[in-house]
């Protein structure tokens, strides 16, 4: 999450030309400069706590999908050798 703060602003910046009239004419250091002027610092992290939200979020989805999806890998080798050894030395 450090890491998506610090280039959040950058990100604001790229959104603004992206919806701005220029048609692809702005440029970075301009639309900065002008969303300095009209907001100051707070321009630049104009939606950060949602979008540190949503990161959050699919972090912790991300994180658990993968646990599960490590502990059932683990899980069914661990039956799998169980019952290859049972079979294996007649305990069934």
């Amino acid at each position: 999450m450090l890491c998506w703060g610090s280039i959040y602003p950058i990100d604001v910046v790229k959104t603004r030309i992206q919806i701005s009239d220029s048609q692809g004419k702005a440029r970075m250091m301009v639309v900065a400069k002008q969303m300095y002027r009209e907001n100051g610092i707070g321009g630049f992290f104009a939606g950060f706590i949602p979008t540190m939200i949503r990161y959050s979020l699919l972090l912790t989805h991300s994180l658990t999908y993968s646990l599960t999806h490590s502990l059932t890998y683990l899980l069914t080798y661990l039956l799998t050798y169980l019952l290859t050894y049972l079979l294996t030395h007649s305990l069934i």
